[in-house]
């Protein structure tokens, strides 16, 4: 005794469901790409460069005693602080780069400050 399978009918054909565009009236002014960095943020670097490069002149790493290639900011860059000479410190790109794996050994011997604390 032979069994047969047929194959199963053919599905039905679903219905296809209307989409519905809506249409948008063109942009009178077209997108426009975001500035990496702002005018007056630009106009901050600026005078940012010239001030560290004579600042730096003489200057001499307090933690190995080289002369000094770059400057750590100890509050940070935001805003006035970037040109804020009081919070400069000399160091060599060696040093820099310890202090800022090592954060709270930089707090700790005065390298690094607290942004959030407003006592200047």
């Amino acid at each position: 005794m032979k069994i047969r399978f047929t194959p199963c009918p053919k599905p039905e054909p679903k219905e296809k469901k209307k989409v519905y565009v809506l249409k948008r009236t063109p942009l009178k002014n077209k997108p426009y790409k975001i500035k990496f960095r702002s005018d007056k943020r630009a106009e901050q670097e600026k005078a940012y460069l010239l001030i560290i490069k004579l600042w730096l002149v003489g200057k001499v790493c307090p933690m190995c005693g080289l002369p000094a290639t770059c400057v750590h900011h100890k509050k940070g860059r935001i805003g006035k602080l970037l040109t804020d000479v009081r919070f400069f410190l000399p160091v060599t790109v060696d040093c820099h780069q310890y202090i800022e794996e090592h954060p709270e050994w930089a707090k700790e011997q005065g390298y690094s400050l607290s942004r959030l604390e407003t006592n200047e």
